[in-house]
């Protein structure tokens, strides 16, 4: 048995937090949003703002005294009028949806959806959000989820088909039901390429590859869709480019690493997706709803 001298723990210092950073808001107001996003058209927000501000000052997430009561006043403000614009949109939600299933290649999955609720029309849907502005890797995501929505036990543990909404500050997009047949077979498809990917890269980049494709499926050009992804992975816009992402530069270096396999990959993952299907209505964040 190996015991630890005392010279072996590392001192503590005795430290509190003086300011939350980006990271730091971005979690509280994730929580705040996915804990009370479904009661929030009850209204009560001023009972609610207080147990919060007493919740996460004892857990010391918050700078102590006045300057924390600060910190959390203004954070909860910005995040009410992000859920103010959901929550019109939400209605109750429902207890997390699970499924195994096992496709044609052997593999087997375990599926679990937390984000269920019945929305305005009273229908069960899945309900995805992201506290910032949205990036294709996000959309890939939600479109991926769309597809486990499709199991059969999951429709038939919800009642019905399940439509995805995906909503972040500058985007509201939808994602229509689909077959248990189509999420079995896109999925698995999905699978195999993720497979293949373990014993090579794949040459699939979330935001160049999406303005790849988005561009060939619009005018079927494959230059103009080259250009428009040379010009995402260069793009250094808004935090950083592609080009710089660190595993992107082990495996292919700084230079776009376009070519056949590539052009193949955006297109295969984009159909599989129908990336190019999502419906954007920006206007669902527009309306912001009251305060009871």
């Amino acid at each position: 048995m190996i015991r630890p001298s005392i010279e072996d723990i590392p001192e503590i210092a005795e430290s509190e937090k003086f300011e939350l950073n980006g990271l730091d808001k971005y979690k509280i107001a994730e929580k705040i949003i996915r804990d009370n996003i479904a009661i929030w058209r009850d209204g009560g927000h001023e009972i609610l703002r207080e147990r919060l501000k007493r919740v996460y000052q004892a857990s010391g997430a918050l700078s102590p005294g006045a300057w924390g009561e600060q910190q959390f006043e203004a954070l909860f403000l910005e995040t009410s009028v992000f859920v103010g614009k959901l929550s019109p949109h939400v209605r109750n939600k429902i207890a997390p949806l699970t499924a195994d299933i096992t496709f044609e290649n052997g593999v087997s999955m375990f599926v679990r959806l937390d984000d269920i609720y019945f929305d305005e029309q009273q229908a069960p849907c899945q309900m995805l959000f992201r506290y910032a502005n949205l990036k294709d890797s996000d959309m890939i995501r939600a479109a991926i989820f769309n597809l486990a929505a499709g199991f059969e036990p999951i429709v038939k543990a919800a009642g019905a088909p399940l439509n995805t909404i995906l909503a972040g500050k500058d985007k509201y997009c939808s994602y229509a039901a689909v077959s248990p047949e189509t999420a079995v077979v896109e999925l698995g498809l999905l699978l195999d390429m993720f497979i293949s990917g373990l014993c090579k890269p794949l040459p699939f980049f979330p935001e160049s590859s999406s303005a790849y494709y988005r561009s060939f499926r619009k005018d079927g050009d494959r230059k103009n869709a080259q250009d428009a992804a040379v010009k995402k992975w260069e793009s250094d816009f808004a935090g950083g480019s592609e080009s710089q992402d660190d595993y992107f530069k082990f495996f292919y270096g700084s230079k776009f690493p376009c070519g056949e396999e590539f052009e193949e990959t955006a297109i295969a993952v984009g159909d599989l997706l129908q990336l190019d299907k999502t419906k954007v209505d920006n206007s669902k964040l527009e309306k912001e709803g009251s305060d009871a």
